[in-house]
């Protein structure tokens, strides 16, 4: 005895190709609707573990996101094949917060991550020159040269202008 295929067992049953096709059809519509992220391309949301994400792309059941992990510092682009439904999206200061951590990311360092000679602006628009980077409790400081005094400020308050690496290439002539 030959085994049967699903068409045939179909068939027997008095079910047309057009009907096996039809009702396949509506099976995945249904399930992709079921499946179907909620969020949007090009909104910003975060995971409960204080992750923030921004969704770049969906295909299908695919989500790309550009994603600031808050456990690391890193920012990461991947693709995920769904989304946690408990993520909310993001306040401001988180956007501000992703948008700063992808800045740094473009230079090739973690949120925060400033070293001697990098090259900054402080919040009033002003360039400034990092002098010294500690850590004071939880709060990573930098300190920059104001009219000849060093001056101690959280690094939340500065954004990367120019790492020291690529003022040294262009000292250099590279």
């Amino acid at each position: 005895m030959t085994e049967k295929t699903t068409l045939e067992m179909l068939a027997e049953c008095g079910l047309t190709t057009d009907q096996v096709n039809e009702a396949i059809t509506d099976y995945l519509a249904k399930m992709r609707n079921q499946h179907q992220p909620a969020f949007a391309v090009g909104e910003y949301y975060v995971s409960d573990d204080g992750d923030i994400y921004k969704i770049t792309s969906q295909e299908n059941l695919l989500i790309s996101i550009e994603m600031y992990s808050k456990s690391s510092g890193r920012f990461l682009d991947m693709t995920i094949p769904s989304h946690d439904p408990q993520d909310t999206p993001a306040t401001a200061e988180q956007i501000a917060t992703f948008k700063r951590a992808e800045s740094f990311a473009s230079k090739g360092r973690k949120l925060d991550e400033f070293r001697v000679g990098d090259k900054v602006k402080d919040g009033y628009g002003q360039e400034r020159e990092i002098v010294e980077v500690d850590v004071w409790g939880m709060h990573k400081v930098v300190s920059v040269n104001i009219a000849g005094n060093n001056a101690h400020f959280n690094a939340i308050h500065f954004d990367l202008n120019q790492t020291v690496e690529e003022l040294q290439e262009v000292g250099d002539g590279n």
